[in-house]
C-alpha cells in the first residue's frame, strides 16, 4: 500500500508543479500586456476619443471625425477632421481637414471601381499616420485607403 501512496504522491507533485508553472507563466505575460498598454501616456491637450496607433517605436494620436465637403455640384466629398498628435508632448503634427481617397480596383468583370469610406472605428483600428497622410485597411487590403491632410486655413 505504500508503494501506492508513493507514487501517488509522486504525480500528484508533478501536476501541481505544471500547474503552478502555467499559472506564474499566464500571470508573467498578462503583467507585461498591461506594462505595455500603461507606457503611453496621453497628454492633457488630445482629445479623449483620439486613439494611440503605433507600437513602441513611435506613433500618433489619431483624431477622426466624419465632416463631408458639398462641393459646388451638390456631390458629397467625403472628408474627415482629422488630428494628429505627437504622443510624448502632444504637440500637434496636423489638425484640420482631410480628404477620403480610395485606391482603384478591379471588378471581375475588369471595371475599375473605388471603395466607399469604412466606418470610423474600421479606419482607426488599422490607421497609420505616415508624416503626410492616414493609411488605413478596407476590406482586408492594407492601405487601400488613405486620409489625405488639406493645408488650406479656410477649410478648418
Amino acid at each position: 500500500m505504500t508503494k501506492k501512496i508513493a507514487i501517488a504522491i509522486f504525480f500528484a507533485v508533478l501536476i501541481g508543479t505544471f500547474v503552478v508553472r502555467f499559472a506564474i507563466s499566464n500571470a508573467v505575460n498578462i503583467v507585461e500586456e498591461k506594462d505595455d498598454s500603461m507606457s503611453i501616456i496621453r497628454p492633457e491637450n488630445i482629445p479623449q476619443d483620439a486613439v494611440f496607433r503605433g507600437g513602441p517605436d513611435g506613433g500618433f494620436f489619431i483624431y477622426l471625425k466624419r465632416r463631408d465637403l458639398l462641393l459646388e455640384d451638390g456631390i458629397n466629398l467625403p472628408a474627415y477632421k482629422l488630428g494628429v498628435y505627437w504622443p510624448g508632448d502632444g504637440e500637434i503634427e496636423f489638425d484640420g481637414i482631410g480628404i477620403f481617397v480610395s485606391d482603384r480596383e478591379i471588378s471581375s468583370e475588369g471595371i475599375p471601381y473605388y471603395h466607399e469610406p469604412p466606418a470610423l472605428n474600421k479606419i482607426l483600428s488599422t490607421a497609420y499616420f505616415n508624416g503626410g497622410e492616414l493609411e488605413f485597411e478596407i476590406n482586408g487590403i492594407p492601405n487601400a485607403g488613405r486620409i489625405i491632410p488639406l493645408n488650406s486655413q479656410f477649410l478648418n
